[in-house]
């Protein structure tokens, strides 16, 4: 069903959209609770240049990997399903970082995030990119 919405849905040319907003839930490993959640259903994206991005229900994340005296400024929840977005790309060998940091910069405007807001988090992305070498 996401994935239908967004084929059949059109938002005009240059607007990255998802079909719904994610549902998710806290993990738990063994009965513990962990830093991470899990994807209750399928999230689509469709990007600016037309192309559809699917994670998959039950797919896990940390969501937004920010520093916690950011957290104020920008929880590390504000945005779920960008960061399953960019989690998703992040572990796909077929998807560069630079390319998964630019759907993740989409995806924060499809989420509604302010312009600065989502500025601040691809910055901080490819930041952390550069500094670890991650290509």
């Amino acid at each position: 069903m996401a994935l239908l919405g967004l084929l059949l849905g059109s938002r005009g040319i240059n607007m990255g959209s998802f079909d719904e907003f994610a549902a998710y839930r806290k993990y738990y490993l063994d009965g513990e609770r962990t830093n991470k959640f899990i994807l209750d259903r399928d999230l689509a994206f469709r990007a600016d240049d037309g192309t559809i991005r699917l994670v998959k229900k039950g797919f896990i994340s940390d969501l937004g990997s920010i520093p916690r005296p950011l957290w104020p400024v920008c929880p590390r929840d504000e945005f779920p399903s960008a960061y399953f977005i960019h989690d998703d790309c992040c572990e796909d060998p077929e998807i560069s970082r630079l390319d998964g940091d630019r759907l993740l910069r989409q995806a924060l405007k499809a989420s509604h995030a302010p312009s600065w807001k989502a500025w601040l988090v691809y910055s901080g992305v490819r930041v952390y990119a550069i500094v670890c070498r991650i290509k």
